[in-house]
């Protein structure tokens, strides 16, 4: 998957969760939940703490 849907959002420092990727992508919930794994997994996104509960951004 590219980036650029979510650099154009989210650039490299914003801080995102599951209802942000819902709403950029037009996915439900149990699509957003198999998703995020996978672009961790693909070195895209990681998960950031001290911004509450699986919270993310992208990789640089």
């Amino acid at each position: 998957m590219e980036k650029a849907p979510f650099f154009a959002n989210f650039g490299f420092h914003e801080v995102f969760g599951r209802s942000a990727v819902m709403g950029l992508l037009a996915l439900k919930g149990s699509g957003v939940s198999r998703l995020v794994p996978n672009l961790v997994q693909a070195d895209i996104i990681e998960s950031v703490s001290g911004h509450g509960k699986r919270k993310y951004n992208l990789k640089n």
